[in-house]
């Protein structure tokens, strides 16, 4: 089963302008083209996906089920596309730091919170290691999670 983003905005298309010839224009590509996407998604997925007739085509069960995951499917690639867009013009980061037991409960939480409150899609992950001089590797944190502190003396990860 092979099909790709065009073809889900194609079929998109095509079930919004309930006409192949229309959602191939929408689509930008020629009545040809879009009608062999549309009969490879039908053949992909071994059901028919629209009843075509002479006023245009109308969806299958099968294709109102698809058009609901097609949607969904490009709803999340734009966000995807969009939460990435930060990281690739340097607006959003992640920092990453070790921390003593001393430094993390004195001197950390008043410098922490101002460089929060001033660089609000910054990520930072704080390991807080006891005994061992080297640091464990310290995994990523989603851009939801502001600060995470993690410790290495429990499996635990406490969110602030």
């Amino acid at each position: 089963m092979r099909f790709d983003l065009v073809d889900l905005q194609l079929f998109i298309a095509v079930a919004d302008q309930r006409s192949i010839t229309r959602g191939a224009e929408r689509s930008h590509l020629a009545l040809a083209s879009a009608s062999a996407r549309i009969k490879g998604l039908e053949d992909a997925f071994g059901v028919a996906l629209l009843k075509r007739g002479r006023r245009g085509v109308e969806l299958t069960a099968a294709g109102e089920s698809l058009l609901d995951h097609a949607r969904v499917v490009i709803h999340q690639v734009d966000a995807m596309r969009g939460d990435l867009a930060g990281f690739a013009s340097g607006v959003r980061a992640s920092v990453y730091f070790l921390a003593n037991t001393s430094g993390l409960s004195e001197h950390l939480p008043k410098a922490l919170a101002g460089f929060l409150r001033e660089h609000r899609d910054i990520a930072v992950d704080i390991a807080l290691r006891r005994r061992s001089p080297r640091a464990p590797p310290i995994s990523v944190s989603p851009p939801s999670t502001r600060c995470r502190i993690i410790s290495s003396a429990s499996s635990s990860a406490r969110t602030a």
